[in-house]
């Protein structure tokens, strides 16, 4: 679940065809007011919203892409050594529609299913942040530009973690860190 201004995103799965999608509700009344991605998705593990962007990690983009820019990604795929992205941070205008061009993405793996890494994310104050282990990256929220990356002594041990107004908050099992991030 996510929220970007007065209305509430909500990941939906389509029982029938096992497949996921984004819903967008009236956050007041939850009224269905239409999909953001319609469910076409066979996972999306994460969503993480901001004002300019809604941010999503799935596998498959391929297939919400629109049809001109499917060809590209392919060979962005291919490049990374694999037949499909099993992990793919995307970026959506909160105001889009299925079969709209994302405002980014970036492939994280096409390793197998079982071998893709545990990468979290999380938006705030117009940037996008990924961790990976002990490994935390910044990116533009509205662009994907690397902003800056950091190692974080306890990320890879976390419970849980929060980044608001350029701060880091991270609870580990026996501690919690409060941590400023620079960029």
């Amino acid at each position: 679940v996510g929220r970007v201004g007065d209305q509430a995103l909500i990941v939906f799965t389509d029982l029938k065809q096992k497949l996921q999608g984004v819903l967008r509700l009236d956050a007041e009344t939850g009224e269905p007011e239409g999909w953001l991605v319609a469910p076409k998705l066979p996972v999306i593990r994460q969503i993480a919203c901001m004002e300019d962007a809604v941010v999503l990690l799935i596998s498959n983009l391929g297939s919400i892409l629109p049809e001109d820019m499917r060809l590209g990604f392919e060979g962005e795929v291919l490049l990374h050594g694999g037949d499909e992205d099993s992990l793919t941070v995307v970026a959506l205008r909160p105001d889009g529609r299925p079969g709209d061009p994302p405002l980014w993405h970036r492939v994280l793996s096409t390793d197998p299913v079982d071998d893709v890494p545990e990468v979290l994310i999380s938006a705030d104050s117009g940037k996008v942040y990924l961790v990976n282990g002990a490994y935390l990256e910044a990116l533009d929220g509205l662009t994907g530009r690397k902003l800056g990356e950091w190692t974080v002594p306890g990320l890879d041990q976390q419970i849980g973690w929060r980044v608001v107004d350029g701060g880091g908050l991270l609870a580990e099992e026996t501690r919690a860190s409060l941590f400023e991030l620079p960029a």
